[in-house]
C-alpha cells in the first residue's frame, strides 16, 4: 500500500486491483480422499490461490505427489484455475465464464486493449466478438477438459497485446 502511495506521489497512474472470477464449469476440489485432515486441506487451497507461475505450479504438484500421490483430474483442475486466475488479473479481466461452447471474458473498463491484437483475433475465430460493454466472446475449438488449455493459450494471446 505504501508503494502504491509513493508511485501515485510520483504521478504514476494508480494501479487497479480486482479479483478475477473464473467459472469453466469444471471439478476443482481437492478431495477428502486425497488430503484427508481438513486443516492441511484449507492450507493447500490457500497456497494454491497463490500460485503465478508454471514454475510454481511444477513445484506445488511435485510436493503434492511427493506427499499424497498421484494428482486427482479435479487438483489438477484448480492448479490450472489458479494460473489462469492469475494471468487473467494481470490482464484485468473482471471474470471468465463458460457458457455452453463459449467463452466470456469481461474487461475491466480501464483494460489497456489493443485494437489491432482484437481485430486479429476476431478476424481468426469468426464466431468472436468484442461488445461494447468490455466482453470477448469466442467458441471454444475443444469444449471437453481441454478448454483450459485452450482458455490459457487465449490469455497468452492477448499478454502479447498488453
Amino acid at each position: 500500500m505504501l508503494e502504491q502511495t509513493l508511485e501515485e506521489l510520483k504521478g504514476a497512474p494508480p494501479k487497479i486491483e480486482l479479483r478475477t472470477i473464473v467459472n469453466l464449469g469444471l471439478d476443482i476440489k481437492i478431495l477428502d480422499s486425497y488430503i484427508a485432515d481438513e486443516s492441511q486441506r484449507l492450507r493447500m487451497y490457500k497456497r494454491v490461490s497463490s500460485l503465478a507461475t508454471p514454475a510454481a505450479r511444477a513445484e506445488l504438484e511435485a510436493e503434492l505427489t511427493d506427499r499424497y500421490g498421484p494428482i486427482p483430474p479435479s487438483v489438477s483442475n484448480l492448479l490450472s484455475y489458479a494460473l489462469l486466475k492469475s494471468a487473467a488479473e494481470q490482464l484485468l479481466l473482471q471474470s471468465i465464464e463458460r457458457k455452453a461452447e463459449h467463452i466470456w471474458m469481461r474487461f475491466h473498463e480501464q483494460a489497456p486493449l489493443d485494437p489491432k491484437g482484437i481485430t486479429t483475433f476476431v478476424r481468426r475465430r469468426p464466431e468472436a466478438s468484442l461488445r461494447p460493454d468490455g466482453v470477448l466472446r469466442f467458441r471454444l475449438h475443444n469444449a471437453g477438459e481441454n478448454s483450459l488449455q485452450e482458455v490459457q493459450n487465449v490469455l497468452q494471446e492477448l499478454q502479447t497485446w498488453h
